[in-house]
């Protein structure tokens, strides 16, 4: 055979091998075809579901500006101490596509309404506040633990954006401790003012230790802008009444402190330009009211008791009721002893709970000579002041309570300088208005008190020296007068 025979034999014989080879890769890729086709279904349902899930939650989460201006008109200084707040980075990815997958999933707890569900009160759960922004806009996410898997949770709307839209993590930060958190602590602390709000959806437990930032596109961002979420509070969260139009939690941290009340209330006209309907959820902190719902005299009349084994009270108080009266271990007359404890409480005064413990001290102010100050003219005055860290209860009253059962008073602004003053007081001071007659201020009683106040009602428990046991400071109708009365 020729050279070039034999050379056009090689390449016949090459190319009915890769004809061959070229036929088995076709075989394979239509084997893998449907396998492929499935994959790609897969994802795509996956990416549907996470566009859903955002979509949603940029109409859930998006502050309704137009309510801001109605909802809010004054906020004051304060802000919260960094130091309380751990330093975190951005999120890692892989830690947010498992939150993003669990969002995005069809997992539900349960049939059941997770907002009416009490966790076993022999556990602790956890609760916490987001401050949740996107470009300038941001809100508060205050998130409860129910279980060991699931958290509920609640927008609050904030009346503000910020100043600018934040380019980092820690410029949000700044910008939120600066501009938002003020507004936050004064609404807080002020039993006044409240925070329009609504449901979220239960989310996994993941979220109550989640922040930094996510990146523009992500669950939590906008399209266009990055997210971020910053732990503003987090603290032990307990579970009061919750009702289809009322719920209650007990919190035990700075901000986050005390009784919480989230209630539905029929909507005012000037927020109906909100679109939001005939109701609306409102969240704020009744300081006035530390009384658990359950031992309220509305709870008795409208018959009201939580499910068995469920005391629907903070541990504090919970640990302090007598057997006879632990009325949620007991299965069919459960209402008529919780009637008989709330009843108690009144006849008797029990100690549940002291929602603040300080000072107090009982003092007796006199002068030298005639004097004339805006109470008028007296020789001698007495106060009852009433310390719980930075905060001042004082009343000016009329006699000595060490020597009587009962006693009048008005409320005395300057219970701070009261609480320190002891000697002399020179004239023009705060406590000595006179222009020209020294004053004397005398201790005469101190010790250390706890009290339970309810709207215009205080019940004192001192331990003093002279004044021990229960007393009831309250205020009279249509009038700045108060009364102060040794309990029988």
């Amino acid at each position: 055979m020729s050279a070039g025979k034999a050379l056009i034999s090689e390449y016949e014989t090459r190319l009915a091998q890769a004809d061959a080879l070229l036929k088995e890769k076709l075989k394979r890729v239509e084997e893998f075809e449907p396998l492929l086709k499935e994959k790609d279904k897969a994802l795509k349902a996956i990416e549907s579901r996470i566009s859903e899930k955002s979509t949603q939650l940029e109409k859930v989460e998006k502050p309704p500006e137009s309510l801001f201006s109605v909802l809010f008109a004054d906020g004051s200084a304060g802000v919260f101490p960094k130091e309380e707040l751990q330093p975190v980075q951005t999120i890692p990815k892989d830690q947010f596509d498992t939150l993003t997958s669990l969002l995005s999933g069809e997992s539900r707890i349960d049939d059941t309404d997770p907002y009416l569900t009490y966790p076993d009160e022999s556990k602790k759960w956890k609760g916490m506040v987001h401050c949740h922004g996107r470009g300038r806009s941001v809100h508060l996410d205050f998130r409860a633990q129910i279980s060991s898997e699931y958290a509920t949770g609640w927008t609050l709307f904030i009346p503000k954006g910020l100043s600018k839209v934040p380019a980092n993590y820690a410029e949000f930060k700044r910008l939120v401790d600066a501009e938002i958190m003020p507004l936050v602590k004064d609404t807080m602390s002020n039993p006044m003012k409240k925070f329009n709000c609504g449901k979220k959806a239960p989310e996994p437990i993941e979220w109550l230790s989640y922040q930094g930032m996510v990146q523009p596109g992500e669950i939590g961002a906008t399209k266009n802008e990055p997210g971020f979420f910053y732990i503003i509070d987090s603290f032990e969260v307990q579970f009061g009444a919750q009702k289809s139009y009322f719920h209650e939690y007990f919190c035990n941290r700075k901000i986050f402190k005390g009784r919480l009340i989230f209630r539905l209330l029929k909507n005012r006209e000037e927020w109906k330009k909100t679109d939001e309907g005939l109701m609306t959820w409102m969240a704020f902190n009744a300081l006035k009211s530390p009384t658990p719902y359950v031992l309220s005299t509305r709870a008795v009349s409208k018959q009201w008791v939580p499910p068995v084994g469920i005391s629907a009270l903070p541990r504090n108080i919970r640990t302090k009721i007598p057997e006879k009266f632990q009325y949620w271990k007991v299965k069919d007359n459960r209402r008529q002893v919780r009637d008989a404890l709330v009843a108690e409480i009144k006849k008797k005064l029990i100690k549940l709970d002291s929602v603040s413990r300080g000072q107090f001290k009982f003092l007796k102010q006199t002068w030298r000579g005639q004097k004339v100050i805006r109470e008028g003219p007296s020789r001698t005055q007495f106060y009852f002041v009433f310390k719980h860290g930075d905060n001042y209860f004082a009343l000016a009253v009329n006699s000595d309570l060490s020597a009587s059962t009962s006693v009048t008073g008005v409320p005395f602004s300057h219970g701070a300088a009261l609480f320190h003053a002891e000697g002399e007081l020179h004239p023009g001071s705060k406590l000595n208005p006179t222009k020209a007659t020294p004053s004397k201020m005398e201790v005469l009683d101190s010790g250390s008190a706890s009290v339970l106040s309810e709207g215009k009602l205080s019940k004192f428990v001192l331990k003093g020296k002279k004044l021990t046991g229960v007393w009831i400071a309250s205020q009279q109708k249509d009038s700045d007068m108060w009364s102060i009365v040794k309990a029988s």
